[in-house]
């Protein structure tokens, strides 16, 4: 199982503080998780704040850690990353241009808010908004929650 998380697009959900202050922290529960779930993770920040022109990649533990240059964003490589790998590949997000995007590429995406409640096993959030009407069976979900239900389960 291939994983991609948007950096700071999950370190948001978990932390209000600084964020930089935040990621070792932060890259310590995604390396539990990983350990846990025997399963590669690749977590890819912005690298707006990394004054290099280059890409910079680490290991955090099996982690692999990226920080895009300064001029690319992180949306792009995740997007990249997602083709590159194909079908069956997660990615954790919460932005809609890189859900759309990495979707095309048969890839799954889970927000992050979803990924923080399955790690931690929160209560599901009591303000869902249940206005939105189906058409159809009203039992079956669509097919796309379906494909992320069936993944959730085997995080």
């Amino acid at each position: 199982m291939n994983i991609i998380i948007d950096g700071y697009n999950l370190l948001k959900v978990l932390y209000t503080s600084s964020l930089d202050e935040d990621i070792d922290e932060f890259l310590k529960i995604i390396e539990g998780y990983r350990q846990d779930k025997k399963c590669k993770i690749t977590v890819i920040f912005d690298g707006y704040n990394n004054y290099s022109l280059k890409e910079n990649e680490k290991k955090f533990g099996g982690t692999r850690v990226i920080y895009t240059s300064r001029d690319i964003k992180a949306d792009k490589k995740i997007i990249d990353l997602a083709k590159q790998i194909g079908k069956g590949v997660i990615v954790i997000s919460s932005d809609n241009f890189v859900k759309n995007n990495v979707e095309r590429y048969g890839a799954v995406t889970i927000s992050s808010q979803d990924f923080i409640e399955n790690i931690f096993g929160e209560d599901f959030d009591e303000d869902y908004d249940f206005k939105d009407i189906k058409k159809g069976n009203p039992q079956k979900l669509k097919r796309k929650e379906r494909l992320k239900q069936k993944t959730l389960k085997k995080l």
